[in-house]
């Protein structure tokens, strides 16, 4: 049963006020919707209230980088998450070859940007699918067969995406992601969620 709701705008310097009012609700599941810098807000916020209720939150607030550091590695332990991509900031990829390929072209191609921002390594990945597309086509470069390439996907994998899980879409859903794996936040790294006893 859902007790409470509570938005913000993107605008708003803080949700400090939208966190007090949900931890006075009596939840006891935080489905913690916010992005990227309100993540980070509300995952800090809701620990420093002693808010301790289980957290879940979407794959787009899952970057170590970007959302968890920002919060406090402590104030993100067990918090549940989907993904469906490798984080360049886990440490659990730290000797992966997709990973230490992207850090390279980020570091090669794109000086002075944040590889932990996520929109980089999202894109890194589409660049990867792009590539996939391009040489399915062969010297059939036409729009026809440009889309009848990219709309049937079977089973692909990517740069940087998770083991175990492919990627594929229909003439009739473009959706790639279809599948996702749910994890624990464990204080330092994003864990399977079954690897730990979970269902």
């Amino acid at each position: 049963m859902i007790v409470k709701v509570a938005s913000y705008e993107y605008w708003s310097p803080t949700i400090d006020s939208q966190v007090a009012q949900l931890s006075s609700s009596g939840a006891d599941l935080f489905f913690n919707a916010a992005v990227t810098k309100f993540a980070s807000q509300s995952i800090r916020r809701a620990r420093e209230m002693g808010w301790n209720v289980r957290m879940i939150a979407p794959s787009i607030s899952g970057s170590i980088g970007e959302v968890i550091r920002p919060a406090g590695v402590q104030n993100a332990k067990g918090l549940i998450s989907a993904l469906w991509q490798k984080d360049p900031n886990d440490p659990r990829w730290s000797n992966d070859k997709d990973v230490k390929d992207y850090l390279k072209f980020v570091k090669t191609y794109l000086p002075g940007v944040n590889p932990d921002e996520m929109a980089y390594s999202t894109g890194y990945m589409v660049g990867d699918l792009m590539e996939t597309i391009l040489k399915r086509c062969g010297d059939d470069l036409t729009r026809e067969n440009v889309m009848k390439q990219a709309t049937n996907l079977k089973s692909i994998s990517l740069a940087l995406g998770l083991p175990g899980l492919s990627y594929e879409n229909s003439p009739e859903d473009y959706n790639l992601i279809r599948q996702l794996q749910i994890v624990e936040f464990d204080g330092e790294k994003w864990m399977p969620f079954a690897a730990q006893g979970g269902n």
